[in-house]
């Protein structure tokens, strides 16, 4: 575990190393580890069900009644109202 934070220390200070033509603030960096914490690693085991499920899928299809829309009166049966 110990090296694992090591890692994603070196990995967050050579980005955000100002020399480099690309590199981020340590804030942005910050934030980046938050998004990844609050995304991934939060889903992380629908992450692995779903790409290391070796189940095959079902097909299940739902017939649904369709029905047509009501319409009304075409306009030729429009009453006409003047204007008073």
């Amino acid at each position: 575990m110990r090296s694992k934070i090591e890692l994603m220390k070196k990995l967050v200070e050579a980005v955000c190393d100002s020399s480099q033509e690309a590199s981020i603030t340590v804030e942005q960096a910050r934030r980046l580890i938050i998004y990844a914490q609050k995304t991934y690693f939060k889903h992380l085991r629908l992450y692995d069900f779903v790409l290391k499920n070796s189940k095959t899928s079902e097909k299940k299809y739902v017939k649904s009644p369709f029905v047509e829309p009501q319409v009304g009166r075409g306009l030729a049966d429009a009453m006409v109202l003047e204007d008073c």
